[in-house]
C-alpha cells in the first residue's frame, strides 16, 4: 500500500498494524508484504503525518479548549 503525501503535512512515522500473516516492511509512505488469509482483515496500519507549522490560531484554540 502506497500513500501520496498530503499537501501541507510533513511525513511522520508509519505504524504497522495487526492481522498480517507475514512480516510487513514499512518504509516512507509504503507498507509492503502485507499477507492476508481468507476472511481476515489487516487493521490499524497508519501513515503518520505531522502539521507543517503551528499557527497562532492553533495555539489559541488549544489554550481555550476549542
Amino acid at each position: 500500500v502506497t500513500q501520496t503525501q498530503p499537501d501541507g503535512l510533513q511525513d511522520g512515522q508509519e505504524a504497522v498494524g495487526t492481522g498480517s500473516t507475514s512480516n510487513v516492511a514499512a518504509t516512507d509512505n509504503v507498507f509492503a508484504n502485507i499477507g492476508l488469509d481468507t476472511d481476515n482483515d489487516a487493521v490499524n496500519f497508519n501513515f503518520g503525518e505531522l502539521r507543517s507549522t503551528l499557527t497562532k490560531r492553533d495555539l489559541l484554540a488549544s489554550r481555550f479548549g476549542n
